[in-house]
C-alpha cells in the first residue's frame, strides 16, 4: 500500500475485509462547498477535499470531508493519547528532533475520511501525516472497525509511521521496510495481524508460504504479493518477529530508545545497515543471513 511519496504506508487496517464487502472508491457528493487542498494531495493518489472546517488540538489537525465534530473531537483525543504513547516508548522528551515540514506549524496533518471507502486500505501515512477513516464512517461502523480496539490500534500504527518520517525527513525509504513496519506493528499492539509467538506458528507460515526472507525486503515495493495473502499472512507477521527480536532481552536485547536512535542515525545519513549494528550489535547481512537459524533459537 505504499507509495514513492508515502515510503512506510504498507497495507494496513481491515484488509481482511476490505474485498469482501463490495467497497466502492467514489464519495458520496457533499452538500457543501469543499476546499481543493491539504498537505495529503502531497501522496498523489489521494486529492481528496476538505469541507473547510478543520479541527485543531495541541499537536494535531484534524480536516475531513464530512466527519461530524464529535467525530474529529474524540479523533483528536486518540490521537494525542496516541502520540504521548509513542513519544514516551520511544524516549522523545524534546519534540524539536521532529522534522516537520515547513508549512505545517509543527503540527501533525489527519484527514478522517467519512465518504470514501478505498478497497486497499483504511490508513495510510505520508510525511507529517495520514489519512483515516473517520470514526462515524457508516460502512467501516458496521463492519465494526471503528469500535475503539480496532481504531485505537490503527491509529497507533500510522502514528508510528508518522513519526518514522519526522524523525527520518521526506527521505524516509532510508528506514528499511522490514523494520519500519515490525516497528509499528509492535509499537501498535495491533490485533490485525496472527503473531508468531512460538515454533510451531513459525513452522506452519514456512511451510505454507516457502522460506521467504522477510529481512532482504528494504522497501514496499518489494514486498511479495504472491501467492495470495502472503502479506498479511506471513510478511507482516515477520516483520514483527524480527522487530520483537531485536528489542527482546532474550533475543538481540535492544530497546525502542535504540530503535529511535536507528531512524536517528538515517536521518543523518548513517546507512541503515551501519546504524543497526551500531544499536543491535548485529549487521544488516547477518541478520538477514541468518534469520531463519536465529527465529528457530529465538522461539524454542
Amino acid at each position: 500500500m505504499k507509495n514513492q511519496i508515502s515510503k512506510f504506508v504498507i497495507v494496513f487496517c481491515g484488509i481482511v475485509s476490505l474485498t469482501f464487502f463490495g467497497c466502492k472508491d467514489s464519495p458520496t457528493k457533499p452538500k457543501r462547498q469543499m476546499v481543493d487542498s491539504g498537505s495529503w494531495y502531497e501522496t498523489g493518489f489521494t486529492p481528496w477535499p476538505h469541507d473547510g472546517t478543520p479541527y485543531e488540538s495541541e499537536n494535531f489537525v484534524i480536516y475531513s470531508d464530512a466527519a461530524s465534530l464529535e467525530a474529529r473531537q474524540l479523533l483528536s483525543q486518540i490521537c494525542e493519547e496516541a502520540f504521548a504513547i509513542i513519544t514516551q516508548k520511544l524516549g522523545i522528551a524534546d519534540l524539536s528532533i521532529l522534522r516537520f515540514p515547513a508549512d505545517r506549524n509543527r503540527k501533525i496533518h489527519i484527514y478522517a475520511y467519512k465518504n470514501y471507502f478505498p478497497q486497499q486500505w483504511g490508513g495510510q501515512a505520508y510525511y507529517g501525516g495520514y489519512l483515516i477513516y473517520s470514526p462515524d464512517h457508516p460502512q467501516r461502523t458496521r463492519l465494526g472497525h471503528t469500535s475503539l480496539d480496532k481504531y485505537v490500534p490503527l491509529v497507533k500504527h500510522e502514528m508510528m509511521h508518522v513519526v518514522q518520517t519526522l524523525i527520518i525527513g521526506a527521505n524516509d525509504e532510508r528506514l528499511y521496510s522490514w523494520f519500519a513496519e515490525g516497528a509499528a506493528i509492535e509499537i501498535s499492539d495491533d490485533n490485525f495481524y496472527i503473531k508468531i509467538d512460538n515454533q510451531s506458528r513459525f513452522d506452519s507460515l514456512i511451510t505454507a508460504y516457502g522460506m521467504i526472507n522477510v529481512i532482504s525486503i528494504h522497501h514496499s515495493w518489494e514486498l511479495p504479493t504472491l501467492p495470495e495473502g502472503v502479506g498479511l499472512f506471513y510478511s507482516y507477521p515477520m516483520f514483527w518477529l524480527a522487530v520483537r527480536y531485536m528489542t527482546d532481552p532474550a533475543g538481540q536485547g535492544g530497546t525502542f530508545h535504540d530503535v529511535r536512535d536507528v531512524m536517528i542515525d538515517v536521518a543523518n545519513d548513517v546507512p541503515f545497515g551501519t546504524s543497526l549494528v551500531n544499536r543491535f550489535g548485529i549487521t544488516q547481512s547477518e541478520f538477514e543471513a541468518q534469520f531463519f537459524t536465529l527465529m528457530d533459537s529465538y522461539l524454542q
